[in-house]
């Protein structure tokens, strides 16, 4: 019997089918993906708060005082060095977040990896080292029970640098003009859109989770920050009053 050959037109056939199911399945594969490094990000701040849980359990209850002392040059992980090294053998992955891009032709990170709010830190011993108190100590949240609504206030999140990073919002700070941009008030570095229109972080109640980009305006950094200040919904905040980029987030 003779065998019979495909014709180009069959040929074409498979190949639009096969084009269709890649157009098809290739959104699905990228959402798994974005999907699958968020929920490592989370999982990684969620070791962060556990370390960081185990020290002021230790400490009853004091957060670390990690900027201007030999011990740790500044940074805030080096306060942690007892609890992880025990447990992590890689420092640099713990401190990347999946969801990092590097600038090729640059040399550096972009999204890099998570930041400290500054405004957790305990400053009640002299700073700097000349005898005097923090003059911003009441804002400084110094202990773990401080809060009202530990829930609201931010520890540790993602943010657009990494080794030692970390920022003090002020609710007057503007948002980025692009995402990326570093416009001068430190709400810039946490707003970071390398999971979309939301950010990870974990709270003074030691939970982990997504964090609205629009929503960092909202939060309870220090104990004197104002929540309903000029970039939200209960400030006055428009919709359009945003940066384009920011303009299809959602409100808070």
């Amino acid at each position: 019997m003779e065998k019979r050959a495909f014709t180009l037109i069959e040929l074409l056939v498979v190949v639009s089918v096969i084009a269709l199911l890649m157009a098809l399945l290739l959104p699905a594969l990228h959402g798994a993906r974005r999907q699958g490094k968020l929920v490592v990000c989370q999982a990684r701040l969620h070791q962060w708060a556990v370390m960081i849980h185990q020290y002021t359990s230790d400490h009853d209850g004091w957060l670390f005082y990690p900027l201007g002392t030999p011990q740790n040059d500044g940074e805030w992980y080096r306060a942690l060095e007892p609890y992880y090294e025990q447990a992590h053998s890689d420092r640099l992955e713990m401190l990347y977040c999946p969801a990092k891009k590097f600038i090729p032709g640059e040399g550096w990170v972009k999204n890099a990896g998570y930041g400290i709010n500054a405004w957790v830190y305990d400053f009640s011993r002299p700073f700097p080292p000349d005898g005097k108190t923090h003059p911003n100590l009441p804002l400084y949240w110094r202990h773990v029970d401080k809060a009202k609504s530990p829930s609201t206030v931010p520890v540790l999140l993602d943010f657009r640098w990494m080794y030692g990073g970390g920022g003090i919002p002020q609710p007057t700070n503007e948002p980025p003009a692009f995402d990326g941009e570093n416009c001068g008030g430190w709400m810039s570095d946490f707003c970071d859109a390398r999971h979309g229109s939301a950010s990870n972080g974990f709270f003074m109640d030691w939970s982990v989770r997504k964090v609205g980009l629009k929503e960092l305006w909202t939060l309870k950094w220090h104990r004197k920050y104002n929540t309903a200040g000029p970039w939200t919904k209960r400030g006055g905040a428009l919709p359009e009053d945003w940066p384009r980029w920011m303009r299809k987030f959602k409100d808070y």
